[in-house]
């Protein structure tokens, strides 16, 4: 992976980490599935690192044109092809500037994931192994894995569950990020890509949610947090603008009850933000649902 010459920023808080780890994780595409995920990391509170890629234009064009061609062959001629690494790997601070990774110093410790999925891995008896070494393991309910592809779901209730575990809820602040590729919304106009909490319906309902994220036909991606304010809605709620999702998608959601902020970043770049009062968070012994 290469990192940018100019990239030379003063370092910032001591409680950054770097992300090595994630240095040699590709990012696959797939045809005719509803979505794909090839990565998901839950961080722990407090620490809001994420990782993101930035493409040249000439591989966004291949990634687009290859988007292109892929319509419309059936699961069984599917020839999964790379793309290249991410170019850039990007952090939020706790005093909300950006950094580069090569101010970064220190290496990231086992501590600071609470949940970590390399979907290019193979399942093992049904399960996909949480590599953040904290045993929150995914369970699978459907949806197929392919060698060298990542995971794919039908939308038609196919889904992975990881149970509840303290490390699991939503705290004074967390950060979620993955990748995924919507290709149809014919089953779905909406679709939960990830929620925990006691009822699916993050839309209507989202005070039943600890948190979720989704994304609707419109291309926009919502962020929600569950809060015990029922006057308010009963949620944090975040959204992007609609087109905001074109095909390919590293998202990054991140929810910092301290600063008062909650942010979703696309691709490397600021997509959505709202502030956040210090309303109690919502807690349930629910599931994490990825769907």
């Amino acid at each position: 992976m290469t990192f940018p010459d100019d990239a030379q920023k003063k370092s910032r808080s001591p409680k950054w980490r770097s992300l090595n780890r994630f240095r040699n994780m590709y990012k696959i595409q797939l045809a005719k599935i509803f979505i794909i995920f090839t990565v998901l990391a839950l961080y722990d509170p407090l620490l809001y690192p994420f990782f993101a890629y930035a493409q040249t234009s000439a591989e966004k064009t291949m990634n687009q044109n290859y988007y292109s061609q892929i319509h419309g062959i059936t699961e069984e001629t599917i020839e999964p092809e790379p793309w290249s690494q991410p170019k850039h790997l990007l952090g939020y601070p706790t005093d909300s500037d950006w950094m580069s990774d090569s101010t970064m110093q220190a290496s990231i410790g086992q501590q600071d994931l609470v949940l970590y999925f390399d979907f290019l891995k193979a399942p093992k008896n049904s399960k996909i192994e949480d590599l953040s070494g904290n045993g929150n393991h995914a369970s699978i309910y459907g949806p197929f894995w392919r060698e060298k592809a990542g995971i794919y779901f039908s939308g038609n209730n196919q889904y992975l569950v990881i149970k509840d575990a303290p490390s699991l809820g939503a705290m004074h602040g967390f950060s979620i990020a993955g990748e995924f590729m919507p290709v149809s919304y014919d089953e779905r106009p909406l679709h939960l890509i990830l929620w925990k909490g006691k009822d699916p319906n993050c839309t209507e309902i989202s005070e039943h949610s600890d948190y979720a994220i989704w994304i609707n036909s419109d291309g926009n991606l919502y962020f929600s947090v569950g809060h015990n304010d029922q006057a308010d809605s009963g949620k944090f709620l975040a959204g992007t603008s609609g087109g905001s999702i074109t095909g390919r998608t590293f998202f990054a959601a991140v929810f910092d009850r301290i600063q008062g902020r909650m942010k979703i970043y696309l691709n490397g770049d600021p997509a959505a933000e709202t502030e956040v009062s210090d309303t109690d968070i919502f807690h349930s012994n629910a599931p994490i649902i990825i769907d």
